[in-house]
């Protein structure tokens, strides 16, 4: 998470640096899209890093070693107010009922 926070206040002082050369009205509105993207570039990231650490969390707890066997790992793109996102996420089968499902997708 470190790393997603360092790289957009990279990019922020890159967007905000005071040796541009622009002036004027299309600089406002450049600076106001920059920070949009930038903004929703740290969303996506964010929310793709923070869904694969509950995945991986799961995957390696005593509940899920004793309940599930691990049957794949899966990709998925999902459409977000800040874009689309791809996350990983592991499908698991129960050890007893046999059913397939997937942690992640039932928490959130």
């Amino acid at each position: 998470m470190n790393s997603i926070i360092d790289k957009t206040l990279d990019s922020l002082r890159n967007i905000t640096n005071p040796q541009s050369e622009h002036k004027g009205i299309f600089d406002y509105v450049q600076l106001v899209q920059n920070i949009s993207e930038l903004i929703f570039e740290t969303a996506r990231t964010l929310f793709e890093e923070t869904v694969e650490e509950m995945d991986k969390q799961f995957r390696h707890s005593q509940h899920r070693v004793h309940q599930f066997y691990v049957k794949c790992k899966r990709s998925r793109t999902l459409i977000t107010p800040f874009g689309r996102v791809n996350v990983n996420h592991t499908i698991y089968r129960d050890r007893v009922t046999e059913k397939t499902c997937c942690h992640v997708d039932s928490m959130l």
